[in-house]
């Protein structure tokens, strides 16, 4: 589900860059956070088992939340400038929304996030609405 949203996700974006004429710019947080992406991974790499499957699923809710973050200042300082960007940033953070709950319904069953001594707060309703 996940990849299958991503995907059509970024297809989307496609569409309404070429339509709009207009590429949101990359700025040094989404460079930072790829970046720290790739640190991610490797540090999964060297993880096996459940220990593999907490620490991937701890970073899949970490992500979210700083995707869901991200998403509200982006629907924010849209408001009123580009309603095709708008759409699609409220439909990404839905979707964003529903995989960070599925991920903590994960996370939740197989006991991830136990180097912290407080889950993670989360607030899927978006800041203004």
């Amino acid at each position: 589900m996940m990849v299958r949203d991503h995907g059509q996700n970024n297809s989307e974006l496609a569409a309404v860059e070429k339509r709009v004429g207009v590429m949101p710019a990359l700025d040094q947080e989404v460079s930072s956070m790829k970046e720290q992406g790739k640190r991610d991974v490797q540090a999964l790499e060297s993880e096996t088992g459940t220990g593999f499957d907490r620490a991937y699923i701890d970073q899949a809710v970490k992500d979210h939340q700083q995707a869901l973050q991200k998403l509200d200042n982006a629907i924010a300082s849209n408001q009123g400038r580009s309603e095709p960007f708008s759409e699609l940033l409220t439909k990404t953070r839905q979707a964003v929304s529903r995989h960070l709950e599925q991920a903590q319904k994960l996370q939740n069953e197989i006991g991830g996030n136990r180097g912290s001594t407080t889950a993670p707060e989360t607030n899927t309703t978006p800041r203004g609405y």
